[in-house]
């Protein structure tokens, strides 16, 4: 029998993506969990939508009541043209108030540049999002599914115009399968070479979870001179 993940994906190799971050918001109103990437020792990339406590090098669904094994946000920078109500320029750096330790366990990602990822092109989506549309099942591990770039205006048609798609955005799509709530903020991936993976987008948003939609990333590669502003040592 076939259990779904992410949704309809599969558990994660143990390190198999160590630029990989859950991140964790709690307030006395609210807690949600996302996720990010470690794109230097300092800075997580992540969406605007997300934040706080950042647990690097997990595999395991941290404990969220267990703040001992996180590293405190010194510093959330938020596009200063994000819209939370059209999900417009969705997408932030977490200053960590410590240096990471880079371990086999942990490490950097590169991101993605124009011309990195296609329509078309396969891609994957890692977090500990919910395994299924209804209900509030995590998994209990890193988990990651296989999707495909889709082309805009095919994205666009199939919202029916509800919603603003732009090009600081792009859609992926698989049947049966997708990112979810709780896989906010994490990296849209792709492998340019052997083993060499890229972050080409940033979870955003969509309409449920596997349900004939395509979700909504925010495209790394239009964002470039707004990260280099903010982070001043990019590792690769």
């Amino acid at each position: 029998m076939s259990v779904q993940r992410i949704v309809g994906g599969s558990e994660a190799n143990r390190n198999e993506y160590p630029w990989l971050v859950f991140l964790h918001m709690k307030t006395t109103l609210d807690s949600f969990n996302c996720g990010g990437a470690l794109i230097t020792r300092d800075f997580v990339l992540t969406a605007a939508h997300c934040g706080v406590f950042v647990y690097l090098g997990a595999h395991e669904f941290p404990d969220t009541n267990d703040t001992s094994t996180a590293v405190v946000a010194s510093l959330v920078s938020v596009h200063d043209a994000y819209d939370d109500y059209k999900k417009l320029n969705d997408i932030a750096l977490v200053k960590l108030s410590s240096p990471a330790n880079f371990t086999l366990k942990v490490s950097p990602a590169c991101l993605g540049l124009d011309g990195d990822v296609q329509v078309g092109d396969k891609v994957v989506v890692a977090g500990w999002g919910k395994l299924t549309n209804e209900g509030d099942e995590f998994p209990k591990t890193l988990m990651k599914v296989d999707l495909e770039v889709v082309d805009p205006m095919i994205c666009k048609e199939s919202y029916n115009g509800t919603i603003e798609i732009n090009d600081n955005m792009m859609c992926s799509f698989a049947s049966g399968k997708d990112s979810c709530v709780g896989d906010s903020g994490g990296p849209l991936l792709v492998e340019v070479g052997l083993g060499q993976w890229v972050a080409v987008g940033v979870v955003s948003f969509g309409a449920g979870c596997a349900q004939e939609y395509p979700g909504i990333y925010t495209r790394v590669s239009k964002y470039h001179n707004w990260i280099n502003e903010i982070v001043q040592d990019p590792q690769c």
